[in-house]
């Protein structure tokens, strides 16, 4: 399943079985009440309602939600729960390789060796929006605590890195990732570049 991120759109969906003499009832024909961590959602539920969609609230990490489906004559019905648990935000740091495209296969560790110039990409996970283009995300990109400004020819999460000629030693790197349409939402990583 994938993982839910603070203040994200979620979609809960019923799907009740009930059997009577008949045969199984379409759930299509059933009403259904909602809640969300013991508390009755009223406008949430009602006949054929088997869905419900709320957005998570960022000061809390789960919430619990409930549904009972019912038969319109209130014979029989069924009841289910689940908690949903967010995650926080993340980001990784990636080669991207100038005939390969971006190595998903292996994130950056730390310390990271390079040994000519390269192009790292940060990629934010458990975060929206997930199209990164968007004005919504900003990354701030820094070598040893100093801001380091990307050219207009490049996207925004990538950073070309290019060695001094004979130099060696250990940088730190770090990116920041935020989005500017909430401000739970932001993720750090930091490695150290030996060169």
């Amino acid at each position: 399943k994938a993982l839910l991120p603070s203040e994200s759109e979620v979609k809960i969906v019923a799907l009740p079985e009930i059997k009577t003499s008949s045969g199984f009832v379409n759930p299509k024909n059933m009403t259904y009440t909602w809640k969300k961590d013991y508390t009755n959602v009223a406008n949430a539920g009602g006949y054929a309602k088997n869905s419900y969609t709320f957005t998570t609230d960022y000061l809390d990490d789960s919430s619990n939600i409930s549904v009972i489906a019912s038969t319109i004559d209130q014979n029989y019905s069924t009841e289910a729960n689940i908690n949903t648990t967010s995650t926080q935000p993340q980001v990784s740091l990636y080669k991207k390789d100038p005939s390969l495209g971006t190595i998903w296969e292996n994130a950056l560790t730390n310390p990271y060796i390079i040994t000519s110039s390269e192009t790292l990409l940060a990629a934010p996970y458990f975060m929206s929006p997930k199209e990164i283009r968007r004005p919504d995300l900003t990354f701030s990109w820094f070598i040893n605590d100093i801001a380091v400004s990307i050219s207009s020819g490049f996207q925004k999460n990538l950073l070309p890195l290019k060695l001094p000629e004979g130099s060696s030693g250990v940088s730190k790197l770090k990116v920041q990732v935020d989005n500017t349409d909430s401000l739970s939402k932001s993720a750090t990583r930091e490695i150290k570049v030996q060169f």
